[in-house]
């Protein structure tokens, strides 16, 4: 039930932004809400926003994104994002989730 509450407040602060929150496939982490961010480097997953800071920290990344910037994630989000494997079968799994 705290990750149904986490998502719906992060997808409330994205909308506060301005922003469109778009549910996908499950992406393989399990870990509370999950944001992917594209950048011109590609797809970055961040993974347990269940805090105020983090949904704030992916908040003002995607806000960098929208406007053309790079993602700079902060030291709170570099620990929450995906690497190594996790982040190969996210890339797959992204590929063959229809976000239309």
């Amino acid at each position: 039930m705290k990750q149904k509450k986490a998502y719906k407040a992060l997808v409330k602060r994205f909308a506060t932004h301005g922003l469109k929150a778009t549910d996908i496939a499950c992406q393989g982490s399990c870990v509370g809400p999950t944001v992917v961010l594209v950048d011109e480097k590609g797809p970055r997953w961040f993974e347990d926003l269940r805090s105020r800071g983090a949904q704030d920290d992916v908040v003002e990344s995607a806000v960098r994104v929208t406007s053309g910037r790079k993602v700079k994630p902060s030291k709170r989000l570099r620990k929450r994002e995906l690497t190594g494997k996790q982040r190969q079968r996210a890339t797959k799994r992204l590929a063959k989730a229809d976000i239309s």
